[in-house]
Parts: C-alpha cells; structure tokens; sequence
C-alpha cells in the first residue's frame, strides 16, 4: 500500500468552504506518483515507451467534507491485476481523528498511444512485478 499525506490548500476549497471533489482525483494522482518513484518509475517513462493508463470504471463514496488546512492521508491499494486492466482503490482520512472523507475504486485499461489494448506484464515488467507484489501483499 502507498501513502501520501497532504494538507488542504486554499485552492482546493469551493464556496461551501470544503474541498472540491475534483481535487480527490489529483490526490490520487499524487500518490499513484510515489507508488512508481517507490518502485523506481516515472510517468515520463511511461508515456516514452507510448503506455497510458485510461480509467474506465469509477466508483466513489463520500463519507464527509474536507476542509482547508485539514491534514489527509491519502492511501491506494491494488485491487485487482489482469493483462489489460488493473484496479486501484484509494481512501482518503483525516489525520486528526482518522474519520473517512472518500473512498475510490478506479480500473484502469493499459493502451498504446492509438488506443489498443496492451499487455501490462509485456510493456511494463517493473510496474507489473510492483503492481503484482502489492496484490500479493492484501
């Protein structure tokens, strides 16, 4: 599992005076980023090697509002790994209290830069042998 702890900007924060629920996505983002640079990746290389990572299903809850200034530890784990698609879930808590604010489940399709469907394990061993050991893990 990948951890990422983070404060809430701001920026990040509409009228209501809580985090907006598009922001959820870039913190998801942030800790799918250190997951790779844990594992000795980066998106750079990813996308030079012509793989991207479309969403395909997702599925959100949440359980309360986040607020500016609030510290959130932002969690994701692999749910579920194939030769196409992988399955990440992220929870996002308070750090104060631990109280829930989101859960996430995304699939995402590996593709080639024309959209074809590739195989993980072949056009990304390192991330498939991480994503793998991180499924063994659960």
């Amino acid at each position: 599992m990948a951890t990422f702890d983070l404060r809430v900007r701001y920026s990040e924060t509409g009228a209501e005076g809580f985090a907006y629920h598009a922001n959820y996505y870039s913190w998801f983002d942030m800790v799918q980023t250190q997951f790779l640079e844990e594992n000795g990746l980066s998106y750079q290389e990813i996308a030079e090697k012509g793989v991207h990572f479309l969403p395909i299903d997702v599925k959100s809850r949440y359980h309360a509002p986040a607020y500016f200034g609030d510290t959130l530890t932002v969690e994701m784990k692999v749910e579920a790994l194939s030769n196409v698609k992988t399955t990440l879930s992220y929870r996002v808590t308070r750090k104060s209290d631990q109280a829930p604010i989101v859960q996430c489940r995304i699939t995402y399709a590996c593709m080639s830069r024309d959209f074809r469907p590739l195989v993980l394990k072949n056009a990304l061993p390192a991330l498939y042998r991480a994503l793998q050991s991180e499924l063994d893990k659960a």
